[in-house]
This record gives structure tokens, C-alpha cells and sequence, in this order.
């Protein structure tokens, strides 16, 4: 995990367009994190 944050720090520094991903990643990972918290809260 550490690993892959790395990367998508290097991708947002080198300004590439992986790095208009990196909001989109995160976003999806908040979104699936929040909808397993509510599935998992009952």
C-alpha cells in the first residue's frame, strides 16, 4: 500500500496524466470504504 502511494505521488510530481487518476482512485476507494462501512454496519 505504501508502495502504490509512492507512486501515485511520483505520478502527481511528474505531472503526467496517470496524475488526473490519482483523484478519481481516491475517490472511488473513499466511495467503496464508505459503502463496505454501511454494509458492514448493517
Amino acid at each position: 500500500m505504501t508502495r502504490f502511494l509512492a507512486q501515485l505521488r511520483r505520478a502527481d510530481l511528474q505531472n503526467s496524466p496517470e496524475a488526473m487518476l490519482v483523484p478519481l482512485a481516491l475517490g472511488i476507494v473513499v466511495i467503496v470504504a464508505t459503502a463496505l462501512a454501511h454494509v458492514i454496519g448493517g
